[in-house]
């Protein structure tokens, strides 16, 4: 009889310690399932997950911040300025006769010589202008041929190609006051001046103009 009542304990013993451990991986599972509930809802990474952001793709084409896209550079003054300089209206004026006259650049741009096709020829156009009487008809008389100019830089001097390229002698004598008359001459000037110093006869010098193509 004593043998039968062991034998009976030992396999109690053994359903226990089968029940425990049972209990045991119960408890673990619902342990597991408890924590992976509360990373999903944190968004946390689960322990033992790389934490690393994945290598992208080598096809993927990657994202472009706004701020790296190449924006135009705006331009300044001094690069919007022409290259290309002209003359604007009452920009050289100067009295002329003892302020019985006054004369005004209009133009001074080069031009090709129809002779020879080079280019070292300006032409000045201006305008004068009677402003006061009486005049003397013996001296207020501008002759456009006698017309010169000079470079700042080098105060080399330039003068009229000839005087059949230029507007024969103006008496502002025969202009009404308060009218005008254009006229124009032809200066030998090289290529690659493009600041003159032009000096007209019983006139101001117009100083630092520039010549235009």
């Amino acid at each position: 009889m004593s043998n039968f009542l062991s034998g009976i304990a030992v396999v109690l013993s053994i359903l226990a310690i089968i029940g425990s451990g049972f209990s045991a991986y119960q408890v673990f599972e619902l342990r597991e399932e408890l924590n992976a509930r509360a990373n999903s809802k944190s968004g946390s990474t689960p322990i033992g997950e790389p934490t690393s952001s994945p290598t992208p793709d080598a096809d993927s084409t990657p994202a472009v911040s706004p701020t790296s896209a190449a924006s135009p550079v705006p331009t300044t003054t001094a690069e919007a300025t022409s290259t290309n300089p002209k003359i604007q209206p009452g920009q050289f004026v100067q009295p002329a006769f003892n302020t019985k006259a006054q004369v005004e650049l209009l133009s001074v741009r080069r031009v090709a010589d129809p002779e020879t096709g080079s280019r070292n020829v300006v032409n000045v156009q201006f305008r004068m202008r009677r402003v006061a009487s009486p005049t003397d008809p013996d001296r207020d008389v501008l002759v456009p041929s006698a017309i010169a100019a000079r470079n700042p830089n080098t105060n080399e001097t330039y003068k009229a190609v000839s005087p059949k390229r230029a507007t024969p002698a103006v008496d502002f004598g025969s202009i009404g006051q308060g009218a005008s008359a254009d006229a124009y001459v032809w200066l030998q000037v090289p290529q690659g001046i493009n600041t003159l110093d032009i000096y007209i006869p019983n006139t101001q010098p117009f100083k630092g103009v520039p010549v235009s193509n």
